[in-house]
Order: C-alpha cells, then structure tokens, then sequence
C-alpha cells in the first residue's frame, strides 16, 4: 500500500495520472535485473544525490522534483519547482558548510522562470541556481548568461564555489563562474590548456578531491584542478581518441574510479604499474568513456564512417603526471596523449543483415560505476546495460533492461548507501535509478555476479511497428529531445514483423 500511495503521489506532483486504459509494456531484462518501481515523470533527465540528507534532485523538462530516498528502493516526492527548461542533462549539486545545498541548471536551448521576473532564454547560454536546502521548498536563488555554452555546468569543489561551462556549440571556448554568493553569480574568466574542440568539452567529471575528466569532440583528458581558473592537464586520450571506432562524434562522459590512488603514487611507481600491465578500477589507473554518436537512422554509426553508433570502450592511463605529460605532448594536444585503449562493447549484433529499425536511438550516453567495477550504462533506446569492467580489456555484459518500445534511457545511477544519519558513505547499493525520456524513473534491484560470466547471450525482440515509423509515434522520435536526425530516413524494412533483431549484441 506505501508503494502504491506513493506512485500516485509521484504521478499527481508530475502533472497528471497514467490513463485509465493504459497497457502493461513489455519488459526484456536479464534474470539477474528486478524492476522494483516506475515512477512517471515526464521528461527525466538527471539526477543528483544530496551528499549528507537522503534526497535526490531530478532535472526534467518542467522542472526540478524533490524526492525522499530514505528507502533508496521507493523513492517518495518531497518536493517540486516549476522551471520549464531545456536541457541540463548534466546536474550538478553544491553543499556549504551551513548545510545550504543547492543544484546548477544549465541551459543551452529554452527556460523560463513562472516565479521570477518573466526571465525567458531562447537558444542561449545561462544557468539558474535552484536552493534545495529546504527539499520541500525549491525555489530559484539567482540566474546568470554566460559567454559560453551551459548544455552542461559542473561544480569544480563540493562545495561549489566555481563551476565550468561545457563550450558545446560554442567554438570550444568554456568559463569558470564564479557562485560563492548564491545570489550573485559572475562569470570570471575563460578556461585555457584544455583539451577541446570547436566542439568543445561535453562533460567535466570530479574523479577526486582536486582532479577532473573532460570529455570531448578531441577525446578525453584528466585535469588538476586545485586552482579552478588555471587547469592543469595531467593526460589525455592518444590519436583514437578522435578517431573511430572510439570517437567518430563525441567523447560524451568518462570516469576515473580511485583516480586519487594513483596520483598518491609517485610517476616510477605509476610507471611499474603500467609497464607490468596492471590496470584496474582499484589502482585507479582505468578511464571509462561513453562515445556518443545517433546521427545514422539504421544505428550503424555515423553516415560515411565505417564505425557502430555510440558505445562505451575503456582505457589504459599509464601515468597522471603534469611534467610528464607536457614533456610527451608538448603542444598539450587533446589527442596525443598516452592515454590508450583496452576494449569497447557496443549493443549491436553484426553480420545478421537486419539493421536496428529506425527510431530505436541506439547509441550510449550517461554511466555511472559501482566501486566493486560494475557499470550502469543508459543506452537510449536499448535501455540500461550493466556492464563488468573488473578486466577492463575484456568489457562483459552481466546484466539488462529495456522497456520494450518505451525505453529513452539517458542516465542510470548507482544509488549512494547512506549511514544513520542520512549521509553518503562512499560506498555503492544494488540498486540502480534510470532517467527515462518517455518513462520517469525506472527502480531496478541488480544481483551483481561474484565471478565475470560468459558474455550475456543476445536476445531477440521482436520489431514492434511504433519503431519503422517515428512520425506514427513521436514520443520516440529523437528530435523531439532536441537531437539532430538526418533530413532522410531511409524506408521501412520489408520484413515481417515477427522478424527479430538482437538489441543486446556481444563484446567488440
């Protein structure tokens, strides 16, 4: 009965209940992936988790909601703002010592503020600051237009004094903002030595207390960041990562897990560890990178380039060291680092001669990692992918979950265990929250395997009609979340519809 009062509430503070006739959607998923819970709410995009109360805050298209997480299986809502926006698919959350916590809104298309003064944005570049420290109460503190793209915005502390704009659509160029007064942000300075692009960095990532991961249309470097207005490079991605199969749009989001373990090593020992081969998730000495690329309408990779759509690949860091980078790469160039690749995996299954249909959206986009080397992947329209990377030159697929033809999975999150007191402890639960374009969020209890597995086998699905013809349902359509589709879409597959189509694919 709490489930269930609960979902209604969810359903009540999202706008509306699901209609009377609604159908049950068919669900593929691995034995070892329980869906507990589906919340609908609209439009979910990102999440972040309170770092000492049990909440989390949900960006979707109408808003931020507020939900208690006390019992991280049954998420219930505390709280709402309306702020229609697009898109913030990065969030980012900040805490000061007196408990003031609050989230970072970018926003690189659309947004529009009911509560403030008629603050309208059309195809610009702004972030509003949302205080959350009451969870029931959110409400916007303060906005800013910046010089650079917000597509994402990341704090560079915990405590969120300075924050990073992305440069995506921007020419590359990024700037530091300045947010010690929540009331007053300011834009202080553009960003230099960093590894970019005209496409510029799509994602920064705080892999440890002074360091970051910049991913991007040049590849992926990782940073110090102990003055926030002078990054240092530390390494980046070598010649792959702009090139395909690792790279043929852009190096979307990345991780370094224990990256602090490996710069407590000083470079000789950093070196041994290379040089014997021993790269790890615990030696904090492996990049995970999420390649994101949905520009060809049958998912075989960009139009002209002999690589699959967007997939997930890791990556060999033989040193993270300052000196030695610039001496190997003196021009700092984002692509002629040391940085090299182990493995990819991506979700399609080659030489069939059937091609995912149309609409599906089948490339990678937001990770998280589990400290025992467990990735939960959102894969669009190919659902949430639990991956095991503990040998990360033999990535293996351990787990999965699609909502049949509902699925536009764009995050999935390890949930934080917490302590007595509500506060993260550093370590990781088994259960999963997804952010679903279509859906809401979905709540997926995971049994994670003690040994690796033999690669999960493919299973057939069949092609459901609502996917040959996105016009005839456009709540699958892409564009509709503001990616770009090619102007042609090549016809329907003649097949009959009860042909099948693998969409959980092997290792590369």
């Amino acid at each position: 009965m709490r489930r269930l009062a609960a979902l209604m509430a969810v359903a009540i503070l999202a706008g509306g209940m699901l209609p009377a006739n609604a159908v049950p959607v068919p669900v593929i998923a691995s034995d070892n992936v329980e869906l507990l819970s589906t919340i609908p709410l609209a439009g979910a995009i990102s999440t972040a988790f309170d770092p000492t109360r049990p909440y989390m805050y949900v960006n979707t298209t109408e808003g931020i909601t507020v939900f208690d997480i006390s019992d991280p299986a049954l998420p219930v809502p505390a709280g709402n703002l309306v702020l229609p926006h697009f898109e913030n698919e990065g969030m980012a959350i900040g805490q000061r010592a007196d408990g003031t916590t609050f989230v970072l809104i970018g926003i690189d298309l659309f947004g529009v503020n009911p509560g403030g003064p008629g603050q309208v944005t059309v195809d610009g570049s702004s972030v509003y600051v949302v205080d959350v420290t009451d969870p029931g109460a959110p409400t916007v503190r303060s906005w800013l237009n910046v010089t650079s793209s917000t597509h994402t915005i990341q704090c560079m502390n915990p405590e969120c004094t300075v924050a990073w704009t992305s440069g995506v659509y921007g020419g590359g160029k990024m700037h530091a903002v300045d947010i010690t007064d929540l009331s007053a942000p300011r834009e202080i300075g553009q960003l230099s030595n960093i590894n970019g692009s005209s496409y510029g960095v799509h994602q920064w990532t705080m892999v440890g207390e002074d360091t970051v991961v910049g991913t991007g249309g040049r590849g992926t470097g990782v940073y110090d960041v102990s003055n926030p207005l002078a990054p240092v490079p530390l390494n980046t991605t070598d010649q792959n990562g702009s090139r395909a199969p690792y790279n043929d749009f852009i190096q979307h989001n990345g991780d370094l897990k224990n990256a602090d373990r490996l710069l407590a090593l000083d470079l000789d020992d950093q070196l041994a560890l290379a040089n014997a081969d021993d790269f790890s998730i615990d030696n904090g000495n492996v990049l995970l990178v999420t390649e994101e690329d949905y520009d060809s309408p049958d998912c075989q990779g960009t139009v002209g380039i002999d690589a699959p759509e967007g997939g997930f690949s890791t990556w060999a860091v033989p040193y993270l060291d300052a000196g030695q980078h610039l001496a190997d790469n003196p021009e700092l160039k984002g692509d002629a680092g040391t940085v090299y690749p182990l493995d990819t995996w991506n979700t399609e299954l080659y030489d069939t001669g059937i091609a995912t249909p149309a609409g599906a959206l089948c490339s990678a986009h937001y990770f998280t990692t589990h400290e025992a080397g467990f990735v939960a992947q959102g894969w669009y329209g190919q659902g949430t992918r639990i991956l095991d990377v503990r040998d990360p030159s033999d990535i293996t697929q351990v787990g999965y979950f699609i909502a049949a033809d509902t699925s536009e999975t764009w995050h999935a999150y390890w949930v934080p265990e917490r302590d007595e007191d509500g506060a993260v402890t550093g370590h990781d639960t088994n259960i999963v929250y997804t952010n679903d374009a279509v859906r809401g969020i979905d709540v997926l209890q995971v049994e994670l395997p003690e040994t690796a597995p033999e690669d999960t086998p493919g299973v057939i699905a069949p092609i459901l009609g609502a996917w040959l013809d996105p016009a005839a349902a456009p709540r699958l359509s892409p564009a509709r979340f503001g990616c770009r589709l090619p102007s042609t879409v090549p016809a329907a597959p003649t097949t009959d519809t009860g042909v099948g189509v693998s969409l959980l694919g092997t290792t590369q």
